[in-house]
């Protein structure tokens, strides 16, 4: 169940958006026409809690004067950088590889603790490299420092995005459209991240 909601204030509109999604709500809100917006989500242990809190934010946006709309607030289109292959070589051939590996995928860290992360897993890179229009580096196994592991990032999405499509996922396939973790030389993947 999804319900959109409007605010007018000193001559700009803004849009707050609630979903229940099995036992999370998805938040959605911001300025209309000139932002994708933000989003935050919320678990919940039953699905009686959940509906309760759905209940009560619109509750509380009604007495603050939100109205509810049939209007779905349009968000500017993201879409992927046609000349990824670029920024991509730009990284395989930049004097420090790791450097600019790290701030290539800064768009994955909102947090330091995300940041951290990243850190660590670029320090253990052992090779970087495109095959197959992907971008993949290579890693040891954190169980066997013999076997090696590939992450291989696919190409962006260049099309329009959806305004359903929460920012964050909005935003890691304008980078890179899913990808997949491979042990050794192993065509199978173990694990895929899918993008759009």
């Amino acid at each position: 169940m999804k319900k959109y909601f409007i605010h007018s204030e000193n001559g700009s509109e803004i849009f707050w958006q609630i979903e229940i999604s099995g036992l999370s709500l998805i938040l959605s809100f911001g300025k209309i026409g000139n932002t994708i917006g933000k989003r935050s989500i919320r678990n919940f242990k039953t699905g009686e809690e959940c509906f309760k809190e759905f209940q009560k934010l619109i509750d509380q946006k009604s007495i603050l004067g939100f109205k509810e709309s049939d209007r779905v607030p349009s968000f500017k289109a993201l879409s992927g950088n046609a000349d990824y292959l670029t920024t991509w070589n730009a990284v395989l051939e930049a004097p420090d590889r790791k450097k600019a590996l790290r701030s290539h995928f800064e768009i994955l860290t909102e947090t330091e603790e995300c940041a951290a992360v990243l850190d660590q897993i670029v320090s253990k890179i052992e090779e970087i490299y495109i095959e197959n229009d992907q971008f993949v580096f290579t890693l040891p196994w954190h169980y066997d420092e013999e076997t090696k592991v590939h992450i291989r990032w696919n190409a962006p999405y260049i099309g329009r995005i959806h305004s359903s499509v929460p920012h964050s996922m909005a935003k890691f396939v304008t980078n890179f459209n899913g990808g997949s973790f491979h042990h050794d030389n192993d065509d199978l993947a173990i694990t895929w991240v899918l993008g759009v």
